[in-house]
């Protein structure tokens, strides 16, 4: 019983940074401009990949929407290099995730919903239109691609296993 009575390290540093933390919130406008400008570039990014990508969003009620998330269908592979590459699978998915960020430096979350590969953006105070622009223009270019680098790094060796899916 006496083990959790007793915290082994303390680490006081966040109660250091709260006064801060709470000065920068009130400089960038505070909660309700955070929200207003978090979910107003949401929106603008969406229709940004939409008509990039000629693709839909994941049907959700607006009144269940994220404010900072949202879930957009990535345009089907036109090359055949792509398509052996980003099959509709969680591979193929860690794939087009772990190229867009060694090839474009464009960090993304790839997910597969019913068998379709989907992207997932979020937006918040330190992303501005130009990330979703790179991450359009990326997508589309892995998209086209016929040849790949061959990566050999750390990454692949957390691959999924065949049949743990």
């Amino acid at each position: 019983q006496h083990q959790f009575h007793m915290q082994g390290t303390r680490d006081d540093s966040s109660y250091y940074c709260t006064p801060d933390a709470i000065k920068f919130h009130h400089g960038l406008g505070g909660l309700g401009r955070i929200v207003e400008y978090c979910t107003q570039l949401r929106k603008d990014a969406t229709k940004l990949l939409l008509d990039g990508w000629k693709t839909e969003t994941l049907r959700i009620p607006e009144s269940l929407q994220a404010p900072y998330l949202e879930c957009i269908k990535l345009p089907a592979p036109q090359s055949p290099g792509a398509q052996a590459r980003y099959t509709p699978t969680t591979e193929g998915a860690m794939s087009l995730q772990h190229d867009t960020y060694r090839v474009h430096k464009v960090q993304c979350a790839v997910c597969l919903i019913h068998d379709t590969l989907w992207v997932r953006i979020s937006a918040f105070v330190y992303n501005t239109r130009d990330d979703y622009v790179r991450l359009r223009d990326a997508v589309l270019d892995l998209m086209a691609r016929e040849d790949f680098p061959d990566f050999n790094e750390p990454y692949w060796r957390f691959r999924l296993v065949e049949g743990t899916k």
